[in-house]
Order: C-alpha cells, then structure tokens, then sequence
C-alpha cells in the first residue's frame, strides 16, 4: 500500500467513524455526508487497488451496511434497500472468494435487507419479499456460528416470526419456493 493509498484509507476509516458516532447520537442526517465520503474513497481505493483488494471491500461493505440503515432512519427506506443490497452483493462475493471470513458482515447486510423490506410496521413490498434474504443470512449463521455470526442468528429468527405474523400464507409460499420445504415449525408456531 502507498502512502496515498493508506491516506485514503485512514481518511475513510476516521469518517465512517465519526458518522457511526453520530447515528448512534441520533444524528443520522448529520451522518450520512460523512459515510457518503468513507464510501466514495473507499470506491476509489478498491478500484486503485484491483478486485484482489478484498480489505478495502471489507471496509467498503461495512460503510454501505452503515450507510443503509442510516437512509432508513431518516426515512429514505427505498435507497437504503439499495444500498444494503449493494453491500449485500459485495459481502457475498468476498464470502465466495474467502470462504469463513467476513460472515458477520455478510449475515448483517441480510438482516438489514430484511428489516428495511419489512419497515418499522409498514411494508415497504412485502414480509415475503424479506424471506430470501432471511434464508440467506439464516444459512450463512448457522453455518458460521463460530466466526461471530450468532450474534445475528437470533435477529434472523426474529424477524422469519415477524415476517410469518405480518404475512403467513405470502411468507409460507415463498419459503417453500426458495427452499423445497414447509416452514419450519419454529416459525409458524410463533403465530397466536
């Protein structure tokens, strides 16, 4: 790395923390030109560096998971959802190339698509269009409970119930698409 690169790095680290510190203030607004920037230099920095750059992904995707649900809290769900699906994609394609790294990044960016989809009570397409990114994150957690991923398995879990009571026969239907099966009981019986 030279030291226009590493420049750029510590640049975007410094403000992807400074927006974390200001979203958990609440000052999500305030936050989102800051992570805007993390992630513009970051872009810059993968492309400099070559698609073998898979650190600077790695910070790129937490950027955008970061950024994602800072647009859905200020009320801007239909461009978070992009943008978790973009670190969503990104997450994915480091998990393929380094297989058991970065889980944690992976699963989070799923859960985030899904909480996003689904809305805080007011669907943005539907509970079923949060069922494939739940099975993802699902598959991924627990396959990897020992790469820090199961902190989030009970997030997954969580919101497969929520999505289940919001739409039943729509979330059942989708299930049994994606996967070949029912749903699991674990997730019906949390109805009544």
């Amino acid at each position: 790395m030279n030291s226009e690169s590493r420049s750029s790095v510590n640049a975007a680290r410094s403000l992807h923390n400074k927006a974390i510190f200001l979203a958990r203030s609440g000052r999500h607004r305030e936050a989102l030109p800051l992570i805007d920037q993390a992630i513009g230099l970051l872009r810059q920095l993968t492309k400099y560096e070559g698609a073998t750059s898979l650190s600077y992904q790695k910070e790129l995707a937490a950027s955008l998971i970061a950024c994602g649900s800072m647009l859905d809290n200020t009320g801007e769900s239909h461009r978070g959802l992009q943008i978790a699906t973009e670190a969503a994609d990104l997450c994915h394609y480091i998990v393929e190339r380094v297989p058991r790294m970065w889980i944690e990044e992976f699963v989070a960016s799923r859960c985030l698509q899904a909480i996003i989809l689904m809305g805080d009570g007011l669907l943005l397409l539907g509970a079923k269009d949060a069922v494939k990114p739940l099975i993802i994150a699902s598959m991924y957690a627990s396959e990897n409970l020992d790469q820090g991923a199961r902190q989030y398995l009970d997030e997954v879990v969580g919101l497969l119930r929520r999505a289940y009571r919001e739409d039943s026969d729509g979330v059942a239907k989708e299930f049994q698409r994606i996967t070949g099966s029912p749903v699991p009981r674990w997730v019906s019986d949390s109805v009544g």
